[in-house]
C-alpha cells in the first residue's frame, strides 16, 4: 500500500496505479482461497482427534467399570476367606 501511496504521490499513470491493486487483489484472494483450504484441513484434522479422545475416553471409562466390577468380586472373595 505505500508503493501505491507513492505512486498516487508522484503522480503515475492512473492505469499502473489500477493494475498495482489489481495484483494486489488477486494476491489477497489466493491468500484468502489458501487460508481457507488450511482451515478446513486443520477442522477435520482437529475433528479426528476429537473423535480419537472420545474414543480413549470410553475405552478408559470401560476398563474402569472393569476394575470396578473386579474389586467388588475380589472383596467378596476376601470377606468369604
Amino acid at each position: 500500500m505505500d508503493t501505491i501511496a507513492l505512486q498516487v504521490k508522484n503522480r503515475s499513470p492512473i492505469g499502473d496505479i489500477a493494475r498495482m491493486l489489481a495484483e494486489i487483489r488477486q494476491d489477497l484472494i489466493l491468500q484468502e482461497e489458501e487460508a481457507d483450504t488450511l482451515h478446513a484441513a486443520q477442522e477435520v484434522e482437529c475433528e479426528e482427534e476429537i473423535a480419537e479422545f472420545a474414543r480413549r475416553i470410553d475405552s478408559a471409562q470401560v476398563a474402569r467399570d472393569d476394575a470396578q466390577t473386579e474389586i467388588q468380586l475380589l472383596e467378596g472373595e476376601i470377606a468369604v476367606l
